[in-house]
């Protein structure tokens, strides 16, 4: 699939005079609270995304990679590392193009879960949306400050030997930090 994508990328880019676009998002979040035990809880996401603009307008469609990482430690670690890709859709609004928006609809999510007793594999689907304010530095270049939501939907569990139907689910927002290079 990616293959597939990545030419009607390069076939369609070589009609705009705007060759494409790369767009790279990055959060991180660490929490550690001390009572009588100690809970630490980390988190660490990022996209990449490689497209092209859509007509005349600020616009464009671009193949999108990311990857999620978590843990959460009361005692025992329990982690979450997933990947994803999928479509991204996208924007720069407003006067001097201030504002930026995105939707990305991961086709395939694939998960990594761990509780410190069992770990299987998870797969499905994901969304992430995210909205924010740039600061171009250059002409074809800005860097930003989002907000994101990012929620996959999962409906396979493969554990060493069975694959089961499941319906498991995980909502996280937080703020990262963007960077789009138009070329």
């Amino acid at each position: 699939m990616a293959q597939i994508f990545l030419v009607i990328l390069v076939s369609l880019g070589a009609q705009f005079a705007r060759a494409g676009i790369l767009d790279l998002n990055v959060a991180y979040a660490n929490d550690s609270v001390k009572t009588a035990t100690t809970t630490t809880n980390s988190l660490m996401a990022y996209d990449l995304a490689v497209g092209i603009p859509i007509g005349k307008r600020d616009l464009y469609v671009s193949f999108a990679f990311g990857g999620y990482t978590s843990s959460f430690n009361p005692g025992t670690a329990t982690t979450w590392n997933g990947t994803d890709m999928g479509i991204k859709f996208g924007g720069f609004f407003g006067r001097g193009k201030l504002f930026t928006s995105s939707l990305t609809y991961n086709l395939k999510s694939t998960v990594k879960y761990s509780d410190g007793t069992n770990s299987v594999e998870l797969r499905g689907t994901s969304l992430r949306f995210d909205i924010g304010v740039n600061y171009w530095f250059a002409d074809n270049a800005a860097v930003s400050a989002k907000l994101f939501y990012y929620s996959p939907t999962l409906g396979e569990e493969i554990d060493a030997t069975t694959l089961n139907t499941v319906s498991y689910a995980r909502t996280t927002m937080g703020q990262c930090i963007g960077l789009a290079w138009v070329f």
